[in-house]
């Protein structure tokens, strides 16, 4: 077996489930049915500090390959060797070094999606909620799945795939359980708009053939039961093509975030969906965080791009909420009557997003959002002072009859470290602030940069810093 050597360097850490520590590694791939020896410097720079040198990890894995074996030969270095298993599906996987430190307590050191595996070819699995049968291994119409749950399994189980799903509605549950949601697995995506007759991605249709993901389960109608998420998603995982409608995250803790989607840290792409109807405490439809906070900037952006989200609200966020350096593109969207609460009828950015990773919203159309407090359609801050401020982008957008309560009837911003945004190509008509900036408002020293918009009559921009 051909032998590779690997260079992982780690770089910052936390006790924690979840944690990026890595800062490279050479060379970042391999291939399936390969012996990979692996050499893991470690850094103790932060704290709490790295166990005392003696302590060997608890376990050295890419993805969930646990090594063959591993030593700590000093403080800062970790050898181990890894068996590839032959037919591992291609992909990009996590390397994780995992201690078991004083209490108990998980000390994960980790590069999300570090290493690439160059494998076995996903499979395509089909879901035919009419013919479909969940006996059936799902590898062709003739032999679908019935549900899309037991597609979901069979591609976990391989290590990834594509899952194309007919026509029709479908739930997470069949029962009243509002915590299970869809959950596709690493390298998962999932494909919505088929008749049950293609044999190429190219025939997907999503507008002729509506595929939807619905969390009404319980009482038909009666939103108090439906699923708190309705998909969590995993790294890689692409959904495409889907509507996603019904989800209520009215519960407690993370129950509480993202009705259709909860996304935490994941590096995944949402194309072509329509949202509707979603309701949430914190992103009506989706909800998207950096689940390392301050300790380090997500390298894995979310790709939010051709969706469509009406009628979805929250007390914040009343479409999308992206939390603590979450880092995201939003392309060719439409906002269309979302409601929040208090803060952002369409879109909450709160809490940071880096300046090496902005948030970028680009060709979106923002048309009668609304909110009873500040930001008609999108509201900003950086309230968390540790991640070192708030960068985001909004060009080539139009603002057409939003609405605030409060300020900023299509945009507001607070500042309170450093919130950074920079506005241009844009429309703004029609917008309303019920105290103040019927486009946009600014609050406390935001650093706002306007540049080639078109502001309609009355359209005005309330600011206590020069832009």
């Amino acid at each position: 077996m051909k032998k590779i050597l690997i260079i992982l360097v780690l770089s910052a850490f936390c006790l924690s489930a979840f944690n990026q520590g890595i800062t490279s590694i050479s060379p970042d791939s391999g291939n399936d049915g390969e012996t990979v020896n692996v050499s893991i410097t470690l850094e103790n720079s932060v704290m709490p500090p790295l166990p005392p040198s003696d302590v060997q990890p608890e376990d050295v894995l890419i993805g969930s390959i646990s090594a063959t074996s591993f030593n700590r030969t000093s403080e800062t270095n970790v050898d181990a060797t890894f068996d590839i298993p032959g037919g591992t599906i291609s992909g990009n996987y996590d390397v994780i070094v995992q201690f078991v430190v004083g209490g108990g307590d998980e000390l994960n050191l980790s590069l999300s999606g570090g290493f690439e595996i160059f494998g076995a070819a996903l499979s395509v699995y089909y879901v035919d909620g009419d013919a479909g049968n969940d006996s059936n291994d799902g590898l062709s119409w003739a032999n679908a799945k019935q549900s899309l749950t037991s597609a979901i399994s069979a591609a976990n189980i391989a290590g990834g795939g594509n899952i194309w799903v007919k026509a029709g509605t479908y739930k997470p549950t069949d029962g009243t359980d509002r915590n299970i949601s869809f959950e596709p697995g690493q390298n998962v995506s999932i494909y919505g708009g088929f008749d049950g007759t293609e044999t190429d991605i190219s025939e997907q249709d999503p507008i002729t053939n509506l595929t939807i993901l619905s969390g009404d389960i319980g009482t038909l109608d009666d939103i108090s039961d439906n699923s708190y998420h309705i998909v969590k998603t995993s790294k890689n995982s692409i959904l495409n093509g889907l509507t996603l409608t019904k989800g209520n995250a009215n519960g407690d803790r993370l129950d509480r975030m993202g009705g259709a989607i909860y996304l935490a840290d994941d590096k995944a792409s949402v194309i072509n969906c329509k949202f509707e109807e979603n309701y949430a405490d914190e992103g009506g439809a989706i909800y998207i965080f950096n689940i390392n906070g301050a300790t380090s900037a997500t390298t894995d952006i979310v790709t939010i791009e051709g969706c469509n989200f009406t009628d979805n609200s929250a007390n914040n966020g009343g479409a999308i909420v992206m939390r603590v350096g979450a880092s995201s593109d939003i392309l060719y969207c439409n906002f269309s009557s979302n409601q929040a609460e208090w803060r952002g009828g369409a879109i909450y950015i709160d809490y940071g997003a880096y300046e090496t990773a902005p948030i970028t919203i680009d060709n979106c159309t923002f048309d009668s959002n609304s909110t009873n407090g500040n930001g008609g359609a999108i509201y900003s801050d950086d309230m968390a002072s540790q991640l070192g401020g708030t960068y985001w982008f909004v060009s080539n957008c139009n603002f057409t009859n939003n609405s605030a309560t409060y300020r900023g009837g299509a945009i507001s911003n607070y500042n309170n470290t450093g919130n950074y945004a920079n506005i241009s190509n844009s429309d703004f008509t029609g917008n309303f602030g019920g105290a103040l900036g019927n486009a946009i408002a600014n609050d406390n020293g935001v650093s706002l940069t306007v540049n080639d918009n078109t502001f309609g009559s009355d359209q005005d921009i309330d600011s206590d810093e020069t832009c």
